[in-house]
């Protein structure tokens, strides 16, 4: 029985120390938990606080533009108003200044209207009528609009290759104002003329069956559209040689000016017109003549010489041209007849009045 309490004992003495360890084992892990509590806690802290930093940084810069735009308006406003003032109080002033601050401005704006008016006159002079008559009688597509042959055909005989005499001429104009307006040389407008020999027979209103191509060099609506030309002037024969010479002068600078170079007389002149219109009609990035380029070309080599010596004559001929005098008397009263008109007006409204 001894033996039997002894043994009871020990086991009662072991599981009392295996209690005790284990509250110590608690306690000790206790505050680590409250510490880790209290960690999150600080970081859900920190977070919110964040958050309401960003969203018054965002308010702070928003506020920040609409200060910024109330305060340029204001500024905008007081210079507009500051400058309305000044110049109130200076004509109060000065009156006599600004009579003749104001005629000086006219006169300035009058001479810059005049000046480009001169300008497109004088180039214009350039081409003379009998140039004109000379290249018109060498094109092999003259025709007239005949009224039958319009009734019978429709609206399809105006847009074929060819026009009447009064339509070329006037396509023969555009091609070789644009070309002298750039400073082109005889070969260079030669070449011009001759490409739209082949392309449209001078008629402003050739359009082609199978694509977009027309007017006198039949651009294609994407060509035209890069050179300026949009498909509702496409008809506008000065429209059209405008974006014809600019596109010549892409081309030539890119491409044909290499292969030119070093040639001289007719060699120079069939070169530039055979590169320029394989260019023309096929695109700069073509490799190869096709057979129906070389027949075009082939039939515009007869124009183009020709065209080429009539435009040589011209340039070594001593026609008489308009002085510089009497081209800027002549604009001055037509820029200054409106005004005339008005000043009338004026007057009579004031005398019946």
């Amino acid at each position: 029985t001894s033996s039997l309490s002894q043994v009871i004992a020990v086991e009662t003495q072991e599981r009392s120390s295996d209690t005790v360890d284990l509250t110590l084992r608690t306690e000790s892990i206790a505050p680590q938990y409250e510490g880790n509590q209290s960690g999150h806690q600080h970081a859900s802290s920190l977070f919110e606080e964040s958050d309401s930093i960003s969203s018054e940084e965002s308010h702070g810069i928003v506020s920040l533009f609409f200060l910024g735009l109330r305060s340029f308006l204001k500024a905008t406003h007081w210079s507009i108003v500051s400058s309305t003032k000044a110049v109130f109080s200076y004509l109060y002033r000065y009156p006599s200044h600004a009579i003749l601050n104001l005629i000086l401005v006219g006169v300035i704006l009058l001479l810059v209207v005049m000046g480009s008016r001169l300008h497109d006159r004088f180039v214009l002079s350039q081409v003379s009528e009998d140039t004109v008559n000379r290249i018109i009688d060498m094109s092999r597509y003259t025709r007239s609009h005949d009224a039958e042959k319009v009734g019978r055909s429709g609206v399809s005989n105006f847009l074929r290759v060819g026009a009447p005499e009064w339509m070329q001429r006037e396509s023969v104009k555009a091609v070789l104002f644009h070309a002298k307006l750039e400073g082109l040389s005889v070969i260079d407008q030669a070449v011009l003329l001759a490409t739209v020999e082949v392309e449209s027979g001078y008629n402003p209103m050739a359009r082609a069956p199978t694509t977009t191509a027309c007017g006198l060099f039949q651009f294609v609506r994407g060509t035209g559209l890069i050179f300026g030309l949009s498909p509702s002037e496409c008809m506008n024969p000065w429209k059209n040689a405008e974006a014809g010479v600019a596109h010549y002068i892409t081309n030539y600078n890119d491409k044909v000016a290499p292969k030119v170079e070093g040639l001289k007389g007719p060699e120079k002149i069939y070169q530039t017109f055979v590169a320029s219109y394989f260019m023309h009609h096929d695109g700069p990035d073509a490799r190869t003549v096709s057979p129906e380029v070389k027949t075009v070309i082939l039939d515009g080599t007869n124009f183009l010489f020709r065209a080429y010596q009539v435009l040589h004559d011209e340039q070594q001929s001593t026609i008489k041209r308009p002085s510089f005098f009497e081209s800027f008397s002549e604009v001055f009263w037509e820029v200054i007849a409106p005004v005339k008109r008005m000043g009338t007006t004026f007057g009579d409204k004031l005398i019946t009045g």
